[in-house]
């Protein structure tokens, strides 16, 4: 979407890092504010008590039965959407049919939802395994960057992608692809959420989110390098999946099967953060009086915030019945 806005490659790589500067010192902001009022709940905490019950109930509403469910839905039929993509030719040219991603969606969420309750620490050592794969998803694409870079005899061709020629002049555009640009950055403020679990806050939280955002930033941008590098500007404008058309190119339909995987994996790690975050924020609406006091009932034996996660679970299975994710993204 970025490229497809600024017009350039050169002009969307310097979206990517101004996008990443701004997460970075909004995240870096928002550790500040952990530390000054101690407590898991993020913003939440932060509104409440500057402006009053009004706007954090609003922002309760909007986030913790709005956005952070639908998110949750979108990377499950993102990542189910990859694999019938690429095993689509297996199946007798099957397409993705709407009610198996409904249904794939639920059953994600379900297992999200379990591996939540019965452990937070099970569920974090899943995120940095699926993480994990993700880095080496990356790892693969930049790999194959360098040798199209080494050996490709039409190199004046490739730099050429990366210059501004071409760039859009119109302000609101670029505006538009930077806040997109800044959504993909989205997890800066997540740690807030959490931030009554963290251990030593005032050295954990600042120190998390720069590592955090810097290496995203990197890994944002050396991606983006890496598909200019490859694909001509037109085929990225065009394409609905730019990492599988590089795996396709690069080591053919295995590349694209492992190139798959990898987007499952980050679609899923998000899925499983987003449980814990949003279990947290309605946990702490519970205890400020904002939801039903049962919601921020605790099992004893995991500290897992139990009818929470269940909460959680149900908001997002009713967004799942949704059949457009045009109609979740609007």
């Amino acid at each position: 979407m970025v490229l497809q806005d600024v017009q350039s490659g050169g002009a969307s790589l310097l979206v990517w890092a101004g996008a990443g500067v701004v997460a970075l010192l909004a995240g870096l902001c928002y550790s500040e504010l952990s530390i000054a009022l101690p407590g898991s709940g993020g913003e939440l905490v932060y509104m409440q008590k500057v402006f009053g019950k009004a706007p954090a109930n609003l922002f309760l509403l909007t986030s913790a039965f709005v956005k952070y469910p639908a998110i949750t839905i979108i990377m499950t039929r993102t990542s189910f959407t990859y694999l019938l993509k690429c095993f689509s030719d297996f199946c007798f040219e099957c397409s993705p049919y709407e009610f198996v991603l409904s249904l794939s969606g639920i059953l994600i969420v379900v297992i999200a939802c379990l591996m939540a309750s019965y452990s937070t620490k099970l569920c974090t050592t899943a995120i940095n395994a699926l993480n994990f794969c993700k880095l080496a998803g990356i790892l693969l694409i930049l790999s194959f960057a360098i040798y199209v870079a080494i050996t490709a005899p039409n190199k004046h061709e490739i730099a050429q992608r990366f210059s501004l020629d071409n760039t859009t002049t119109n302000i609101p555009t670029i505006l538009l692809s930077l806040f997109g640009a800044i959504a993909s950055y989205e997890g800066w403020n997540s740690l807030n959420l959490v931030a009554g679990e963290v251990h030593n806050p005032q050295r954990t939280m600042p120190l998390a989110i720069t590592i955090s955002t810097c290496a995203a930033i990197v890994f944002y941008i050396s991606c983006n390098v890496a598909y200019l590098t490859v694909l001509p500007i037109e085929v990225m404008k065009s394409s609905t999946a730019v990492a599988l058309d590089l795996g396709r190119i690069a080591l053919g339909r295995y590349g694209q099967i492992l190139l798959s995987i990898c987007v499952v994996a980050s679609c899923l790690a998000t899925v499983l953060g987003l449980v814990l975050c949003n279990s947290r924020l309605l946990q702490r609406a519970a205890l400020d009086g904002q939801v039903p006091a049962v919601f921020k009932f605790t099992l004893i034996r995991t500290s897992t915030p139990i009818l929470s996660i269940i909460l959680h679970g149900f908001i997002c299975s009713i967004f799942a019945m949704i059949t457009s994710l045009e109609a979740l993204t609007l």
